[in-house]
């Protein structure tokens, strides 16, 4: 859980400088978790597709704005901390569906 608390407040400062680094501190927390839960073949995955994982974690920020992602990846935090693995996993699917909800109006993600 520490380390999930210095990754949050990485985050943090980079919402300050911008997208990119704040995409790339989102990246970073989120492959933690899933290497922490024991999971060892979904951070080689997202190594190997960072440069897409980026670019998704940028368009989400661009969409949601980084007060919302800072919110959400504290309650997610919070989640995790209290032991609510199922809230957590709600937590981030939601964010998922509502972006691709959002990006089905930009054509972000079309591939035709």
């Amino acid at each position: 859980l520490e380390k999930l608390e210095e990754l949050y407040r990485q985050a943090e400062e980079a919402a300050k400088e911008g997208a990119y680094p704040f995409a790339n501190a989102l990246f970073r927390y989120h492959r933690t978790v899933a290497f922490l839960s024991g999971n060892s073949i979904t951070p080689l995955i997202l190594n190997a597709f960072s440069p897409v994982s980026l670019e998704f974690w940028r368009e989400y920020i661009e969409i949601f704005g980084e007060a919302s992602c800072l919110e959400r990846l504290r309650a997610f935090t919070d989640c995790i901390r209290s032991g609510d693995g199922n809230r957590a996993c709600k937590l981030l699917m939601e964010g998922l569906r509502e972006f691709e909800r959002r990006t089905e109006r930009t054509g972000f993600m079309r591939v035709n």
